[in-house]
Parts: C-alpha cells; sequence; structure tokens
C-alpha cells in the first residue's frame, strides 16, 4: 500500500490495524483505518490472472473519488494526468466487482479530493476467483493434490463453490523415506505426514461458522510405524476458541500457540510397503449439534471411524464441507481440499529421500451421489507442515508424487473454454452528402476477458475505435464527409486475451443530394402535373369544337 500526494510519499496516520491470520496480498482484507488528508491519495495493489475479477469495498466517513487503474492508467495519474481508468465511482460506501480482466497489475486508488475534510478510511481489495498461488508458488509447500474451487480453462480461470458431506482421499504409497536433521521440538527426524484437509460451515440462526478439520497419517519412516491424528480449528474468527463444555470426543483440546484446538492420536502401529491407505471425514448434524466423524482403513468400502467429534451449536440449519473459489474464510485462508504429504508436525518442513504415490480423492454430495473434483494442483496451502522436494505429476488421468522441484501449475487442464461473443446493434438514419453522419450503437461482450478493444469498420477500413473495460458499452460515432453510397458497416472486438468477435454487417446509405433524394417523388409529382394539364387542354379544345360559346 502506497499514500501519495502529487507524487510525494506522505506521512500517514495508522489508528487501528487488524491484520486477519494469513491475510496475503493479492487477498487483502486490510481492517485499518487510514487518515487521508485532502487532496492526497492512497493506492495498494493486487495480482490479478487471466478470468479474475478484482472485488473492493471502501468505507469513509466523508465522500471520496475510487478508481480502478493498471499500470500505465496508474503512471499518467501520478504525474497529475487521468488518461483513463478501469472503474470510477464516489461516495463515502463504494463495492464494486470488476472484471473479468486480463493478466496483470491493477490498484486500488482512493483520492481525497472532493470535500475540505480529512478522510477516515478503511478498505478491502481481493481478487475472484482467490489467487491460488498467494501462499505458495514454489518450494517449500505442501504436495500432494488439492482442490480451490479454481477451474482452469485453457488459461482463463473461473471459480466454482462444492459442498459436500463426506470425503474421502485414497493414496497407494510404495515408497516413502523423510528426514530432517535439525526438526521442530517433539518431532522426529524420520516424520512426514499424509494429510487429508478440509473446511466445515456450520449454518445457524445467529450466522455461519468455520471450522478446519484434518484427518492425518504420521509415519515414521525409518521403523515403518505410523500413528492416526486428527484435529478441529474454528476458522470463525482470528484465532481459534474452542470450549470443552461444547465439545466432545476421543481427544482433548490443547492450545497451540494463540489457538485452542481439539486434537487427538491413536496408537502407532506398523506398515508395510507398498499400501494402500484411505482417510475419510464425514459431516452429519441436528438442530442442536454437528458431528465430525475421522475415519481410515486399507480399502475403500470399510471405514473404521476411529473418532467422533461432536460440536454443541444450537439453531443449526446446515452443516457440510465445502470448496469454494470465491472468496476466502475469515481468517485469510483458502476453502480447499487438500490431500498431501507434508512434515511430521508442529510445522515441520522434511526433505523425502524417497517418494513414489498416487492420489485421488472425492467427494459424497448431501444426495448420497459421489464426485471428483472438478480442478486440481499438486499443492497445498492451508496446512504448515510442507516437503522441501516433492512434485505432483498428472500422469494418465492419476496424480503421482515424486521426489522433485515441485510442480505449480495445474493438473487439470480443460481445453474447451466458452467461447468469446458479442451482441450489437445500430440506430441509423437517413443521410444525405454534405451531412454528418451519426450512428448509435451498442455492443455487449459475452463470456470476454476485459479490457476490450472496439473497432467499427466502414468497408473493410478502420473509421473509429475504443477501449473499454465494461462488458457493456454504447456510443454515438459521428463521421464527416462520406461520399454518397451504400456502406457496410461492422463492429469487431478484439478481447484481452486477443480473440475477436463480430457483428454486422449493418447497412448505411448516404444520397448524393436533397434533390437527387426526393428525385423520384419530384418526377413524379411533375409527370402527373402534365397529365393533368394536357387531359385538361384536350378536354377545353373538344369543348370548344362542339360550338360552346
Amino acid at each position: 500500500m502506497v499514500y501519495k500526494s502529487a507524487g510525494i510519499i506522505a506521512l500517514m496516520l495508522i489508528l487501528l490495524i487488524v491484520f486477519p491470520q494469513g491475510s496475503i496480498a493479492s487477498a487483502q482484507n486490510y481492517r485499518q483505518i487510514i487518515i487521508i488528508s485532502p487532496g492526497l491519495y492512497l493506492f495498494s495493489s493486487v495480482n490479478v490472472y487471466t478470468g479474475m475479477n478484482v472485488t473492493f469495498s471502501v468505507y469513509c466517513n466523508t465522500s471520496v473519488n475510487v478508481y480502478i487503474m493498471n499500470g500505465e492508467q496508474l503512471s499518467a495519474f501520478e504525474e497529475g494526468l487521468l488518461l483513463g481508468y478501469v472503474y470510477h465511482a464516489n461516495g463515502s460506501i463504494i463495492s464494486g466487482n470488476v472484471g473479468p480482466l486480463a493478466r496483470g497489475v491493477y490498484y486500488l486508488i482512493i483520492l481525497n479530493n472532493i470535500g475540505n475534510f480529512s478522510a477516515a478510511i478503511s478498505y478491502t481489495l481481493s481478487t475472484v476467483p482467490v489467487n491460488v498461488y498467494a501462499m505458495h508458488s514454489s518450494l517449500p509447500a505442501p504436495i500432494g493434490i488439492a482442490d480451490y474451487g479454481v477451474q482452469n480453462n485453457s488459461g482463463i480461470i473461473k471459480p466454482y463453490t462444492e459442498r459436500f458431506s463426506e470425503i474421502a482421499g485414497e493414496a497407494t504409497i510404495y515408497k516413502i523415506k523423510a528426514y530432517n536433521s535439525t526438526p521442530p521440538s517433539g518431532v522426529s527426524q524420520y516424520s512426514a505426514s499424509l494429510q487429508l484437509n478440509s473446511v466445515l460451515s456450520v449454518n445457524t440462526s445467529a450466522g455461519t461458522y468455520y471450522y478446519w478439520l484434518q484427518n492425518v497419517i504420521m509415519f515414521n519412516t525409518n521403523n515403518n510405524t505410523m500413528q492416526l491424528l486428527n484435529d478441529l480449528w474454528n476458522l470463525s474468527s482470528k484465532n481459534s476458541v474452542l470450549y470443552s463444555k461444547d465439545i466432545s470426543g476421543k481427544g482433548v483440546l490443547k492450545l497451540v500457540g494463540l489457538d485452542n484446538v481439539y486434537i487427538y492420536g491413536s496408537n502407532f502401529r506398523s506398515y508395510s510397503l507398498p499400501m494402500a491407505a484411505y482417510l475419510f471425514i464425514r459431516v452429519s448434524w441436528s438442530p442442536d449439534s454437528v458431528t465430525v466423524s475421522y475415519g481410515y482403513s486399507r480399502n475403500p468400502v470399510s471405514a473404521n471411524w476411529y473418532d467422533n467429534v461432536t460440536i454443541k451449536e444450537s439453531g443449526v440449519k446446515s452443516a457440510y464441507m465445502v470448496v469454494s473459489g470465491y472468496s476466502m474464510d475469515p481468517r485469510g485462508t483458502f476453502f480447499d481440499s487438500e490431500l498431501v504429504f507434508g512434515g511430521g508436525g508442529n510445522g515441520e518442513y522434511t526433505y523425502f529421500s524417497e517418494m513414489n504415490a498416487s492420489l485421488s480423492m472425492w467427494y459424497v454430495l448431501p444426495n448420497g451421489s459421489t464426485e471428483y473434483p472438478r480442478a486440481l494442483y499438486g499443492f497445498g496451502s492451508d496446512t504448515v507442515e510442507m516437503a522441501d522436494d516433492l512434485s505432483t505429476e498428472y500422469i494418465n488421468g492419476v496424480p503421482w508424487v515424486y521426489v522433485g522441484s515441485g510442480n505449480f501449475r495445474p493438473l487439470t487442464v480443460y481445453s474447451a473454454p466458452t467461447n468469446f461473443s458479442i451482441k450489437a446493434s445500430i440506430k441509423t438514419h437517413s443521410y444525405s452528402y454534405g451531412e454528418p453522419v451519426q450512428i448509435n450503437f451498442s455492443e455487449t461482450s459475452l463470456n470476454g476477458i476485459a479490457p476490450y478493444t472496439i473497432y467499427i469498420t466502414l468497408n473493410g477500413s478502420v473509421a473509429a475505435s475504443f477501449t473499454t473495460y465494461q462488458q457493456e458499452f454504447s456510443k454515438k460515432v459521428t463521421f464527416q464527409n462520406l461520399n454518397s453510397g451504400t456502406y457496410l458497416l461492422k463492429i469487431i472486438v478484439i478481447d484481452g486475451i486477443n480473440r475477436t468477435a463480430y457483428a454486422g454487417p449493418f447497412t448505411v446509405t448516404v444520397y448524393p443530394t436533397l434533390i437527387e433524394r426526393y428525385y423520384p417523388i419530384i418526377y413524379n409529382v411533375t409527370t402527373m402535373t402534365v397529365v393533368v394539364l394536357v387531359v385538361l387542354g384536350l378536354y377545353l379544345s373538344f369543348r370548344g369544337k362542339n360550338g360552346v360559346q
């Protein structure tokens, strides 16, 4: 965030700063109050990938001007020039959702130049879909498969939401060896974990509450032993708050940093490779409680539900796990589901000397049907246990995890994006040579990416062009000194990723002169007059010849 006046950095008084835990540059949630003196402005940036919208809210005690600009527009603005913008509005409470946009860096500008009062401002700035790379774009990271609710259609990303009552993750592990010479306290040098993580939404008469659910296998890879672990975090506030009177299960509440967390761990057991492991999380609810069941199995049909955790909550209307690419949760983390490998615990990053495993993940919807994630990425974000040297590769439709340097591309890319098209219309009049030719046109871009460059062509030559960030655009175009004749007008629109759509041709006619324009009418009137006069003359002549005196 930068605060300026005429290109000079000015002082900024921050009265209150409350950053949500995990807040990030691309999904900023600045619940802070900033004082801007009259004539000054601030701006904040957000990274946008093709297909994203920029969403924002500005709250102020006085009216201000609010802009969304790209880098070129901001540079001109800093020089005192307003050459263009993506969005503009003024007021004391302003919210916007702009896009979808082409890839780039965009800026929210808040300018206090309407009144002579200092402006006390708070704002939020984010993207839709969420930026899946906000937490990790390189190693170390949790590595496996993750569903962020963000689908990549040949480079154009779109958000979606999935709600489900059960999630299952399967791993077939052929090799696993981990070693960390300096592990955190209480963690073995040889430990590693496989985690199934998801977000629970509980909707009540008092509001919606969110919980983070983990079902984990913790491996000691030096002696082939493993332990089942599960935990539950409250995501509804900055810190996880849970009370023993409101939660019951086999586990206990523990303080982890500033978070109060429900944790349970089973006894250790041995394992041998290769092994198939299935992890399950299931949610059920009643009007006064929600139950989260954690399961494990060596086959997909007979889960051992080893811990059932009940949260007492009155007025429950519904409860389900959710994946959504539209927003972050109240703590600034993702509404995602993950099946990932990482360190053994306590935020450990670990190295894997051996790894060979295939993964899969699926959901059971509230109606009982099964569905697989619409889109997968090869890394997680919400857990703090990570791998230093793993990669996920999508081979013949199956995600495989190996020792590697990381793969942060989408695992599933869909090659059939929605076609870009336009709807357009024009309003014309009857024009004569020498008159200005004024044409009103309107255009709507469908399934496009802003900005849109609009070309108006007459008989194949560009006669006018415009650039807009709006999907709907109307304009009056005036052409001077058009010769008489018939013109074919086309509207051509190129979107932000160079896709082209057309409308037309429309016909525009310019008549040579007013006389020639109305010549047929004049000709017809003249002809009728001559005929009438001839007939009248013959009639009078006839009467004279017959003795009419």
